[in-house]
């Protein structure tokens, strides 16, 4: 009986843990990926279209994943979430790769690398150490680590 329990109590908390309740939810992962797209040091980094758009941007979902359906904004234009294969067919892509990516009740850390692609070649444009805190229901960037690599 004692085992039992024991198992019921640790099967609740992996199902608290799976729906959120102590960690990250859909909505606090949108959230907090918005930030990480709106900052200015990153936008400054998003190279232009001949004709003045920002170029597509892609979250490579290789490390950290991401669900689909997950919807980033920049711009007015959604940032595509694809896998290896999908980025191989992109001419060119500029997009992010994830190493690090956690949420808490009211903190978050994450961690990427803007990379360009050109050929079979990936350049490293730079990297980011983000913090952020969550305050009453919005999401607010507190420290930034920054460092341009090409």
């Amino acid at each position: 009986m004692k085992n039992l329990i024991r198992i019921l109590n640790v099967f609740f908390l992996l199902t608290l843990i799976s729906t959120g309740v102590f960690g990250q939810t859909e909505k606090d992962t949108v959230a907090v990926l918005q930030k990480c797209i709106e900052m200015k040091d990153f936008q400054q980094l998003l190279p232009l279209n001949s004709d003045g758009t920002r170029k597509q941007l892609n979250i490579l979902n290789h490390g950290v994943s991401f669900p689909a359906g997950t919807n980033i904004l920049i711009a007015g234009s959604t940032v595509a979430l694809v896998d290896r294969a999908q980025l191989e067919k992109v001419t060119n892509p500029y997009y992010l790769l994830f190493w690090d990516f956690r949420i808490s009740q009211n903190r978050a850390n994450a961690g990427f690398v803007l990379n360009n692609k050109t050929g079979k070649e990936a350049i490293e444009m730079a990297r980011f150490i983000v913090e952020a805190e969550k305050n009453a229901t919005d999401w607010e960037i507190i420290d930034i680590k920054m460092v341009k690599v090409h």
